[in-house]
């Protein structure tokens, strides 16, 4: 935007999006020249707009909503009526010269420009999941076709099989009901609210999502050869979406702030210079909101479970889940936020029939992210173990839960915090050749930096393998004190062993040299081949 970097560099993705009505102009470059590097696919570059010498405005707002729209086919097929739905879309814009009464008159040399936009957008939604019935919370599967079995009573017959033996009448006798299991059900784990034993949980509460995106712009002119401007784009949006057990919703967010400055200065009528600086805030913080008043902490302790750690990013708890039903727990979190500051600048000159365009950039990039996974933590439990090899329907995963048996554990310990550093550098030079009225050809050369992100605390660890002779070997390293036994000593916190890797543990790649060649021929007044590789 503007010449900024508007990414989020830790996801790879774009961060702000501006008001519509404050975009001048946009341009999608494809086959890209020097000038454009780190996406291979394409570009899209982005112009906000300048106020002008008299003040201009505009308004507007689009609407959707089902009352206007048909049903869908698929819900006319069920007999369901429309799905609730509402969107609208609204903002301002205006424009116009710097005018201080009595103070200041800019109508010829500075100007401002501002548009907001408002987002809202409702949709309901059904979501469905299936849950154990009432009785077999307290361990009676009489309802139930499939038989239930004994893990503790398994034998191998002389096919190698395991056999067990049912439990009667399809009932898990009390004493056999893991206390810690039923304290997690009774807790977690939502009571059916349709009949049947599939899909017999329904859920319809709707989305939201509220979006609010701000644009400022000042330009000011000095005379005829120098120009500057400074941008302002800031955006707030909040994602709102229920989960399927009804005690909390997923809230996610994609706040931005992103600033641009610029100087242009005209050396003559073909050379010009511009220099530029941005800062890209891009912070995603995305945590559960819990509606039942329950802690982590405190689930674990009334569960009397001490395998999993007490603290985890968002209080988020484990799961606990039982083969073909919804999980009793979970609800995960990350926050995930960059800081990038970046410098470039950029000459352009025209000599003759070429147009040659030279540069360089320095960014700075912080990129700091926390996740609950996987402290988080799960326990999954399977069919298999309540059921006997000579009964291919046998078994039941809730009833392995009730036990107390879990078939799968993961675990984590201390919340996974990640601050990483990077600084990129990087340079170009075009040259757009007409070498007739019809032919022109495009030569360019990029260079990128390839430093390796490093963690400020130097918290990283990597696996370095070699081959020699007698195979493949592995060693670790780990870029700050270890706090783990070394594999190799049995110590524990060992000073930094990084081989030689520097703070990232890898090898930085400085040799990125990207050339690019591209021609164009005009074959007639209405026909242009073009053609490229880089």
């Amino acid at each position: 935007i503007d010449g900024v970097d508007n990414n989020m560099m830790f996801m790879n993705s774009p961060a702000g999006s501006p008001p519509m009505d404050a975009i001048q102009e946009f341009r999608v470059a494809t086959g890209n020249s020097a000038e454009y590097g780190r996406s291979a696919g394409a570009n899209v570059n982005l112009a906000i707009k300048s106020g002008t010498r008299d003040l201009h405005g505009s308004a507007y707002w689009y609407v959707r909503n089902d009352k206007f729209d048909a049903n869908e086919w698929f819900a006319n097929r069920q007999g369901r009526g429309k799905v609730p739905f509402r969107q609208n879309q609204y903002g301002l814009a205006a424009g116009g010269p710097v005018m201080i009464p009595k103070l200041y008159n800019g109508r010829e040399r500075t100007f401002w420009f501002a548009s907001w936009e408002g987002f809202r957008w409702r949709r309901g939604q059904t979501a469905q999941s299936s849950v154990p019935l009432a009785d077999m919370r307290g361990g009676d599967f009489s309802s139930l076709a499939q038989r239930i079995y004994d893990p503790l009573t398994g034998a191998l017959d002389a096919a190698g099989r395991i056999l067990r033996q049912p439990f009667l009448d399809n009932r898990i006798p009390a004493s056999r009901v893991s206390p810690g299991m039923r304290f997690v059900v009774d807790k977690l784990m939502p009571l059916a609210n349709r009949p049947g034993t599939v899909n017999n949980l329904l859920q319809t509460a709707g989305q939201k999502n509220d979006r609010d995106m701000t644009v400022v712009r000042i330009d000011h002119t000095f005379g005829q050869k120098d120009t500057i401007f400074g941008r302002m784009l800031q955006q707030r949006v909040g994602e709102f979406i229920p989960n399927v057990t009804g005690q909390y919703n997923t809230t996610n967010r994609y706040d931005v702030q992103n600033y641009g400055a610029g100087w242009n200065h005209v050396f003559s009528p073909t050379t010009v210079l511009e220099v530029k600086y941005g800062f890209n805030y891009p912070n995603n913080p995305g945590c559960p909101a819990f509606s039942d008043g329950l802690t982590r902490d405190g689930i674990l302790k009334g569960a009397g479970v001490s395998i999993f750690d007490p603290q985890a990013l968002c209080d988020t708890r484990p799961s606990f889940s039982p083969q073909g039903y919804l999980g009793a727990g979970g609800g995960g979190g990350e926050t995930i936020l960059d800081r990038d500051h970046q410098f470039t600048g950029k000459l352009s000159r025209v000599m003759g029939r070429h147009s040659f365009k030279m540069g360089g950039g320095y960014t700075w990039r912080n990129m700091d992210a926390q996740y609950s996974n996987p402290t988080n933590g799960n326990a999954d439990f399977w069919t298999a173990l309540t059921g006997s090899d000579n009964d291919a329907r046998g078994g039941n995963a809730f009833a392995t839960m009730l036990l107390g048996y879990p078939s799968y554990i993961r675990r984590g310990f201390t919340i996974p915090r990640l601050y990483a550093r990077q600084p990129y550098f990087e340079a170009f030079f075009q040259d757009d050749w007409r070498v007739t009225d019809r032919v022109t050809l495009n030569l360019g050369l990029r260079w990128e930096s390839g430093i390796r992100p490093w963690d400020a605390n130097d918290a990283l660890g990597n696996l370095v393998v070699t081959r020699d002779q007698n195979g493949y070997k592995a060693q670790l390293m780990w870029a700050g004190v270890n706090p783990l036994p070394d594999p190799e000593t049995g110590r524990v916190n060992s000073p930094p062993n990084r081989r030689g890797y520097g703070r990232s543990l890898m090898a930085n790649d400085m040799n990125n040299f990207a050339p690019r060649v591209g021609i164009a021929y005009q074959a007639t007044s209405k026909t242009v081949i073009r053609t490229g590789a880089g």
